[in-house]
């Protein structure tokens, strides 16, 4: 025999969502000149889209400063909606802003929303930007540096480059010095010849 709690706890559990997604949040613990910090958001990557949850409505950011424990965002919105405390979502998104034909006389926010009350401007949504294709190479003072494949091939070759025209450009002095040289001693032997010649 079963209870009728048990059977109510059921009928409940059956009616919840099955496809339940983690989602990783974060709370904004600085808000200030358009920059916030935020903590608990240590997936985030650099430069992704970061939505801030305020009591007036979403702001968006961009992840910039990935230290240990918290992000350094830039607000692309009205920061100052945003409240210590408030909720930040990863949005999995890397910053990318839509371009065409269709920008052309029309004036728009940093993230080519539409700020002239002439309506929308793009009819779909699509992904301009590409994924990054690159590595982390180095830290700097806490900035990461991301080089794209095949730069140290570039920067070999620029460098060989440069090797090779400091060395043309040594050896066209020499040889500048050289042939004046040559031409002084040529010239002063001349000069003696012709004066034993004479005396």
């Amino acid at each position: 025999m079963t209870s009728p709690i048990i059977e109510g706890l059921k009928k409940e559990l059956e009616g919840l969502a099955k496809d339940v997604k983690p989602e990783r949040i974060g709370r904004v613990l600085e808000i200030g000149d358009g920059i916030a910090r935020i903590y608990g958001l240590s997936g985030v990557a650099s430069q992704e889209m970061l939505s801030f949850e305020t009591a007036q409505g979403t702001v968006e950011g961009i992840a910039f400063n990935l230290e240990e424990d918290t992000v350094g965002a830039i607000v692309l919105g009205d920061y100052t909606k945003i409240k210590e405390g408030d909720v930040v979502r990863q949005t999995n998104r890397v910053l990318s802003v839509r371009v065409g034909d269709a920008l052309i006389g029309r004036v728009v926010g940093a993230l080519g929303e539409p700020l002239d009350g002439r309506g929308p401007i793009f009819k779909e949504r699509g992904k301009l930007n590409a994924d990054v294709t690159g590595r982390l190479t180095e830290t700097i003072s806490g900035v990461r540096v991301i080089k794209g494949f095949n730069a140290e091939e570039q920067e070999n070759k620029i460098f060989e480059r440069g090797a090779d025209q400091l060395f043309q450009n040594v050896k066209s002095s020499l040889t500048a010095t050289s042939m004046v040289t040559s031409l002084a001693t040529f010239l002063l032997g001349v000069g003696s010849v012709t004066i034993m010649g004479i005396g």
